[in-house]
């Protein structure tokens, strides 16, 4: 017949297998505190992406050692762009349409290049003269551009 197991053999072995039933457990709620923990951080980071504003504001300047009447004239119309625009030294080849008033409001500059400068449109909306340039981008961006030139 098979051995012989003694009340102490069996207490043994209860005593061992409750053991890795609560080591389990242990790791079973351990688990789910970080689970909870994880669900509780994205729910805080989306509550606080909701509280930000739609909208927002990129802000550059820089500094040209020349009175603003000088620089207006560069600004304002889109034919003179092309002497100091980055855009158009990183495709040569881009084709530009101009086309509206020829400078200042109502002028309009469209152009199509390569995955550098993509593609896109924009108008001057407004200007006061040697203080102010806006110019919009209906469907590129979704938004304006203004230029301060101050003496």
């Amino acid at each position: 017949m098979g051995p012989d197991l003694t009340l102490a053999d069996l207490k043994f072995v209860q005593a061992t297998l409750s053991g890795y039933t609560y080591l389990q457990s242990q790791e079973i709620t351990m688990l789910k505190f970080i689970g909870i923990l994880a669900v509780v951080a994205i729910c805080v980071i989306l509550i606080l992406a909701a509280m930000k504003p739609s909208t927002f504001i990129v802000e550059r300047s820089v500094s040209i050692n020349a009175p603003p009447e000088k620089i207006a004239p560069l600004i304002n119309d889109f034919h003179s762009w092309d002497i100091w625009s980055p855009w158009a030294k990183l495709d040569p080849a881009m084709k530009t349409v101009y086309s509206g008033a020829p400078s200042g409001v109502g002028a309009i500059y469209e152009w199509d290049g390569n995955s550098k400068v993509g593609k896109g449109r924009m108008q001057v909306t407004s200007i006061q003269p040697a203080k102010l340039h806006q110019t919009r981008f209906p469907q590129a961006i979704r938004g304006s551009q203004h230029r301060r030139l101050r003496p």
